[in-house]
């Protein structure tokens, strides 16, 4: 009995041997995940920002200087903005938003007060008057120190006082249009188009009186050159109409005088229309 027991025993041995070789099946090697792409910028581009925020891609030109998709060529002053001839300032961080303390003021027509402004990177106290026009339907400040007010039928003019008061280079003159802001854009385009070289936004924010259609006229025809006068013209909505003013500047005065109408601007007011 042991010994048939014994030969079992070895049989089932011998076929547990020959059946029980474990096959192993590696599994496939993980395939490492590609690097993700990362959008390493362009050494020769940097973003700049206006005055209200919004992003500006710049490519170098050169000797330190910087192109705008516009055409605009920028240098960086010593005070770290970016400026070009006829356009408005870039920043090289996102401006902080400008206090609106002075706008909520309430001035009496005909009231001074002084004002700090920044021209080239330097502070400059300036002395301003608070006008009110109540035919074309506007109020504001202006350097009466800078320039000399001149009331029309239906338009106001600032002339520099460096300037001949009947053939002036540097002047800003305001007007009311009956049409709306859009037609009236596109009539002044057409017309500066015949001469330069324009750039237009459409949302251009001014500080008390909201956004509005400017037009830069600081180009020849073909964007090449630039002529020896410079406008900027800003049109306003104001009710079913609107409010066309026109910076007229030479182009030496355009770090001077093209600056102190842009503060001007950012004074103006729409307010309703008498007579």
């Amino acid at each position: 009995m042991r010994k048939k027991l014994a030969a079992l025993l070895l049989l089932l041995g011998l076929a547990l041997s020959g059946c029980g070789e474990i096959i192993r099946v590696e599994a496939p090697a993980e395939t490492p995940a590609p690097p993700a792409e990362t959008e390493v910028p362009a050494a020769n581009t940097m973003t700049a920002y206006r005055a209200d925020g919004s992003a500006v891609v710049l490519d170098a030109d050169g000797d330190g200087t910087w192109r705008a998709a516009d055409g605009a060529l920028y240098y960086l002053g010593e005070d770290g903005v970016l400026r070009a001839r006829g356009a408005e300032d870039l920043y090289l961080e996102v401006p902080a938003a400008p206090d609106k303390t002075d706008t909520a003021i309430v001035r009496q027509d005909g009231e001074r007060f002084e004002t700090v402004i920044v021209l080239e990177g330097m502070e400059e106290t300036v002395r301003y008057e608070h006008i009110k026009n109540m035919t074309i339907g506007f109020e504001m400040d202006y350097d009466y120190e800078k320039f000399v007010r001149r009331q029309e039928a239906d338009r106001e003019v600032f002339v520099s006082v460096y300037d001949e008061s009947e053939n002036p280079e540097n002047y800003l003159e305001l007007s009311y249009s009956a049409q709306d802001a859009e037609t009236t854009a596109a009539a002044i385009g057409a017309e500066l188009s015949k001469s330069y070289e324009i750039r237009r936004d459409d949302e251009f924010p001014l500080d008390r009186a909201g956004k509005c259609i400017r037009i830069d006229a600081s180009a020849d025809v073909g964007g090449k050159t630039m002529p020896d006068q410079l406008q900027m013209v800003y049109i306003i909505p104001a009710g079913e109409g609107c409010i066309v003013a026109t910076a007229h500047y030479a182009i030496e005065a355009s770090e001077g005088f093209g600056r102190r109408f842009h503060y001007l601007m950012h004074t103006l007011a729409v307010i309703d229309r008498q007579g």
